[in-house]
């Protein structure tokens, strides 16, 4: 995205006809053409990503899309706000303990998220 904007909004809260407490946003790639975030929960904070170190505007965030609601999964993502790249999960992780995103980040269509991060 060269004009890539950060907007925060609180709306789109629906997802397939269910409200859903955990939802925090949405973004677009040009591989996953609109995907829900969701917010950590407790365990995710204190266990999952605890030992990651973050940048100035990155968060991680779990996603939903059909694909993994058919898988019954919620993957992580980390998102750079202020490049406009989301990291995915890497494949090439050896040690299931450690939460690794891969290096190379995909450029986001883009990104609406709810006023209170």
């Amino acid at each position: 995205m060269k004009y890539f904007r950060y907007k925060i909004v609180d709306k789109n809260k629906i997802y397939y006809g269910q409200e859903r407490s955990d939802f925090i946003g949405v973004f677009g790639t040009k591989y996953h053409m609109s995907s829900v975030l969701l917010k950590l929960d407790s365990f995710d904070i204190e266990y999952v990503i605890k030992d990651i170190v973050l940048k100035e505007y990155e968060f991680i965030f779990r996603y939903s899309n059909d694909k993994t609601v058919i898988a019954k999964i919620t993957p992580l993502v980390k998102i750079n706000v202020s490049k406009g790249l989301i990291y995915f999960l890497s494949d090439n992780n050896n040690n299931d303990d450690i939460v690794v995103f891969d290096t190379k980040g995909v450029q986001l269509t883009f990104l609406v998220l709810k006023n209170n991060l």
